[in-house]
């Protein structure tokens, strides 16, 4: 079944969606330094949840009741948490982390250890495709004052782009699903499914 969104209150000109989570019957889409709210619901009309300054919003995860944005840019790859606002209506921004060895993120998903499949708890690993490369991350802890992201480790992109035009291939987007991780190709309009434990 396909649904039809509604865009009005859309800026269209200024709308560029790069990535998606279902939250609470919403859709949340992230759009250059914008949040934005679709309800699925059908009674409520998009809105902007959070403005971002200072970044080029690319993926969107959640990792349990965390959520994470990534932005390319426009001077370094960051990764942005974001929470509810009180009355549940906005998001804020509540942390900030540099990710170094990025420079041009794209995509981003939470992978959770094979013990923790239902994604509740921070056991596992965030996912950043960035310069057509991925790497893993340690989830971040906001009570820590760290600033930096290192990456633990980088997946065989050999393997990853076995049979495809590198050149055209660029990952757009990453989502996790039972224990199964699909990265989009949007270029060729392929999806690969992959099991990274």
């Amino acid at each position: 079944k396909c649904v039809m969104q509604s865009m009005a209150g859309i800026h269209l000109l200024e709308y560029e969606p790069s990535d998606v989570i279902v939250e609470n019957n919403t859709l949340l889409v992230v759009s250059h330094q914008h949040v934005m709210s679709h309800p699925l619901d059908g009674d409520r009309t998009p809105s902007e949840l959070a403005a971002i300054p200072s970044t080029d919003l690319e993926g969107l995860t959640r990792v349990g009741e965390r959520i994470f944005a990534l932005s390319e840019g426009p001077h370094q790859t960051e990764l942005v948490e974001l929470n509810w606002t009180s009355g549940g209506e906005s998001m804020e921004e509540i942390a900030r982390w540099k990710v170094n060895d990025s420079t041009q993120a794209e995509a981003m998903t939470f992978v959770p250890d094979a013990q923790n499949l239902d994604g509740q708890k921070p056991a596992g690993r965030l996912y950043i495709e960035s310069d057509s490369v991925i790497h893993t991350y340690k989830v971040p802890d906001v009570e820590r004052n760290s600033t930096n992201l290192h990456h633990l480790s980088s997946l065989n992109m050999k393997l990853i782009y076995t049979g495809l035009d590198i050149t055209a291939s660029k990952i757009s987007s990453m989502y996790c699903f039972e224990g199964v991780t699909y990265l989009l190709h949007d270029n060729l309009e392929i999806i690969r499914a992959w099991d990274f434990e």
